[in-house]
């Protein structure tokens, strides 16, 4: 979570140290993901990982807005990932 923000709760909270910004950070982060597991929507803009299912049929992304995708990788049974080229998928951002 960015600094400013964490900032902005522990002035709201009346908290006047540092010492619990782990604690704050960890709230915010879980209150932001039970957010937009709900609305599908992204509340700060920030890079994320995806990770689907291989198939042929269009899959939509789990948040929105989507700013770009750079790049998508393949995962093998064993964790290993590599990178596929652009024309091994399609995207489509809409």
């Amino acid at each position: 979570m960015p600094a400013a923000l964490i900032a902005e709760v522990r002035d709201f909270v009346r908290i006047d140290h540092q010492a619990d910004d782990d604690a704050i950070d960890a709230f915010l982060r879980s209150a932001a993901s039970l957010c937009e597991d709900f609305t599908g929507q992204m509340l700060i803009t920030r890079s994320v990982t995806d990770m689907l299912p291989a198939g042929q049929a269009w899959r939509k992304l789990k948040r929105l807005p989507v700013q770009a995708i750079v790049s998508v990788e393949a995962v093998g049974a064993d964790g290993a990932a590599s990178l596929l080229a652009v024309a091994d998928y399609g995207v489509d951002i809409d």
